[in-house]
């Protein structure tokens, strides 16, 4: 029994600490049945108990890959985490430095806003629209010798939600893009592009002559009619500088490139949901204020065919 039992008393401290458990408990095994071949004192509850520990080992050992699986996906979530929170938490210094700041622009600009309110888009989403039209908004000087805005909704038809010259101060502006209600429908993105450059930009809804004129589209998926919609937008931009913004994994990027003045890359945006418009802000609202602020080019952008 002495032998007995200093061989399971050395089973378990190499269960427990050795690095090569696997490995001794096969010796020891082995070890076990050449003694019980060889003399017969070895006992069934002996083996019991070696299997047993034996069963220890693996499970134990499964555990441990199991633990240092789970703890390798938290260290990458963990990393992917704080990086979103680290640009989360940069846009929002800025945005709050920004807004502690003077206006950050004050050059002249008619800008019409172009919006889905197409059956597609949920309520939540459509508020987030009109949440980054404020938040634009509030980047300008607003007023009559300042920016002027008027949105339109695209749905079945183009509805006219407020005109350039309709409201001249930026509380009366923010108030009335929460009053917009969203109509649902189709997506008659040419309709819109055709009601902006035939109305939304005529001197009888504040149109300004000599200012630029700037179109900013927002849309989550594909138009109607694709081809109407690149004939209306080429049309459109012989007045005024498209800005196109596709949200979200329907959106049809040979459409928005046709929308979009060129350099695409300056023109054009993609965001993966309605969330993260707000990501885009700051840099649209920069081009936008390049274009406020430029030189007149002599060219006059009020020509319509």
């Amino acid at each position: 029994m002495t032998v007995l039992h200093l061989l399971s008393c050395t089973l378990l401290v190499l269960v427990q600490h050795s690095k090569v458990w696997g490995h001794n408990i096969v010796n020891l095994r082995r070890g076990i049945q050449t003694h019980n071949a060889g003399t017969g004192t070895v006992d069934t509850m002996t083996k019991e108990k070696l299997d047993g520990l034996e069963k220890k080992f693996y499970e134990t050992g499964k555990e441990m890959q199991n633990k240092k699986k789970l703890q390798q996906k938290q260290l990458v979530e963990s990393d992917s985490l704080v990086s979103n929170l680290a640009d989360t938490l940069g846009n929002a210094w800025v945005k709050i430095k920004r807004r502690n700041a003077p206006k950050a622009c004050m050059g002249k600009v008619d800008i019409t806003f172009i919006i889905d309110g197409s059956g597609s888009v949920n309520a939540p989403d459509f508020a987030k629209q009109l949440q980054f039209i404020k938040s634009l908004v509030k980047e300008f000087n607003v007023g009559p010798n300042a920016l002027q805005v008027g949105v339109l909704q695209v749905c079945s038809n183009a509805v006219q939600e407020f005109n350039l010259n309709t409201h001249s101060t930026e509380a009366a502006i923010l108030a009335a893009v929460d009053r917009i209600k969203q109509k649902r429908g189709g997506t008659n993105t040419a309709l819109a592009l055709s009601t902006a450059r035939t109305s939304s930009f005529t001197a009888a809804e504040g149109d300004r002559p000599n200012v630029p004129n700037i179109v900013i589209v927002m849309t989550d998926g594909q138009s109607n009619n694709m081809v109407a919609t690149a004939r209306e937008a080429t049309m459109l931009r012989n007045i005024a500088s498209v800005s196109a913004i596709g949200v979200g994994s329907n959106v049809n990027t040979v459409e928005l490139k046709a929308m979009a003045t060129d350099p695409d890359s300056k023109y054009m945006f993609t965001v993966k949901d309605f969330c993260a418009l707000s990501n885009i802000e700051i840099t649209l609202a920069t081009v936008t204020c390049e274009e406020a602020t430029a030189a007149p080019t002599g060219k006059d952008k009020r020509t319509r065919e």
